[in-house]
């Protein structure tokens, strides 16, 4: 106890001075814990784990440059601009977000290549379990239970943006986690906003099962098909009914046509030519012929050479050519008219010949105008009762009206939702942009000197004290003075240089 009271000290509580001088005495333990410091300190630092790490930023919203109603943001979070930290956490926490991710990586043809294991020991049981899995199943729920540990999640205050840290043993489980995340991130978005969207369409779907329900009881469907019939067949009447006009346009124009050349032929059929100017064409006609004879046999004459010809070969020539000159000059007394004549002879006997044959045209014509005219008249009637039964109709439709409109727009969304379907991306953009694998210990070569150097100076200090209490030996003035308050002091030992 007497001891225990020489370790104290009034102002410092522990008397340091005596503390230093058994550091002195008691050298070999003071050297074992020097020993013990410097072999402890490199032991510590190289045993530690090589931390890969990654960072990399991504963003789950809807404005970045696909902004549309395709958005997954849209779908599945009320149109918000971007997701809050809770939000991302309770995908990433999901039973079939970390399936997702183990399965991922099981299906990696370098899975026997991953690191697993925990960087905060050398030795870890995952790589051990993992390898008596005998099947993927077993590995899948593995590492279900151990990749969330190997990864954190935090937002950037304000903005759209997470940030994705990784921490593995390697760089290349680094590299393979951060593709899982990002598969899992995206399946699972698309998962959630598929569900979603077949929610609404099985919604949409008993909407309008319900609403034809309801028309199918108040004969809807059936008046608008009658109505949708009206429609076709007055369609069909009002293009009959234009082709029929078109029709009677053109035979009325014809029928006119048949008239005035079957008058014109009647008039012209009657008329008659004077026998007078008859007879002067047949004159004329004669004459023409006989001039036409004469220039042939004086041309024939002519042919003959004068030395071959006989005095009566002269003699026939000149009376030819006297005959010709008569008969020239009678010709051009008859005048140019009276070649008419027979022409306007026989066109007027062609239209007494084609009379008939007008008539009849004429006739046809009529009969086709008068056909055409009467369809006309009972289409035009029949169209004007399917009006009729049409305003009937739309009346009867009216009350209909808000049921129908309801109807269509149930279907035009349920169109929508299918196409929204089928159109649906992800709204997960990772930045690949960011720093590589950063390789780091977890202490540093400072941090573990200062430690160890605590350490064992605690150590070193207890184990003098103790020493310092087992020894009994006294060693100063100091000592005797603490221990052995009741002995009187006879005199100094001398000390000599």
């Amino acid at each position: 106890m007497k001891k225990l009271n020489a370790l104290l000290h009034d102002v410092t509580i522990v008397n340091f001075s005596l503390i230093a001088k058994m550091v002195v005495r008691y050298r070999k333990v003071s050297l074992v814990a020097v020993v013990a410091v410097f072999s402890i300190i490199p032991y510590l630092y190289f045993t530690q784990v090589v931390i890969q790490q990654k960072q990399v930023f991504f963003k789950v919203n809807s404005q970045t440059g696909e902004a549309n109603s395709n958005s997954l943001t849209n779908i599945l979070d009320s149109g918000t601009q971007f997701l809050k930290k809770p939000e991302i956490m309770a995908v990433v926490n999901t039973y079939d977000f970390k399936t997702i991710m183990a399965q991922h990586l099981v299906s990696s043809p370098d899975f026997k290549k991953y690191d697993f294991n925990s960087t905060a020991q050398n030795v870890g049981g995952v790589s051990s379990a993992l390898e008596s899995c005998s099947d993927d199943n077993c590995k899948v729920n593995v590492l279900r239970d151990t990749i969330p540990g190997m990864f954190s999640l935090d937002s950037e205050l304000g903005t759209d943006r997470f940030s994705l840290v990784i921490t593995t043993r390697s760089a290349k489980t680094t590299m393979a986690i951060l593709g899982s995340f990002q598969v899992a991130l995206d399946k699972v978005r698309l998962q959630n906003a598929i569900s979603s969207i077949e929610d609404q369409i099985k919604q949409i779907q008993e909407l309008i099962t319900k609403s034809r329900t309801e028309l199918e009881n108040t004969s809807g469907f059936v008046k608008v098909a009658e109505s949708e019939s009206l429609d076709a067949s007055i369609y069909q009447h009002k293009d009959k009914i234009k082709n029929l006009i078109d029709r009677l346009n053109r035979e009325s124009d014809q029928q006119s046509f048949q008239q005035i050349r079957l008058k014109e032929s009647n008039l012209t059929a009657n008329s008659n030519i004077d026998s007078d100017e008859k007879l002067g064409y047949e004159k004329f006609s004669k004459t023409n012929r006989r001039i036409e004879e004469l220039r042939q046999n004086i041309g024939a004459l002519n042919s003959t050479p004068p030395a071959n010809r006989t005095p009566s070969d002269e003699r026939v020539l000149a009376e030819l050519k006297v005959e010709l000159k008569k008969n020239e000059s009678e010709l051009r007394k008859m005048g140019d008219l009276k070649r008419n004549i027979a022409y306007e002879d026989s066109f007027i006997n062609t239209q007494i010949n084609n009379q008939s044959s007008f008539a009849f045209d004429y006739k046809v014509s009529s009969a086709k105008v008068k056909s055409l005219q009467k369809e006309y008249d009972r289409s035009k009637k029949e169209l004007d009762q399917l009006f009729e039964l049409k305003a009937k109709m739309d009346n009867e439709l009216l009350a209909l009206k808000p049921d129908l409109e309801y109807l269509k727009l149930l279907e035009s969304k349920f169109v929508a939702l299918k196409m929204k379907k089928s159109a649906i991306t992800s709204d997960v953009y990772f930045d690949h942009y960011g720093p590589d694998v950063m390789s780091f210990k977890r202490s540093s070569l400072i941090q573990i000197s200062a430690f160890s150097i605590l350490f064992i100076a605690f150590f070193l200090f207890i184990a003098l004290i103790v020493v310092y209490l087992r020894d009994d030996r006294i060693y100063d003035e100091f000592e005797i003075e603490k221990c052995c308050d009741d002995l009187q002091i006879i005199g100094e030992v001398p000390h000599f240089d």
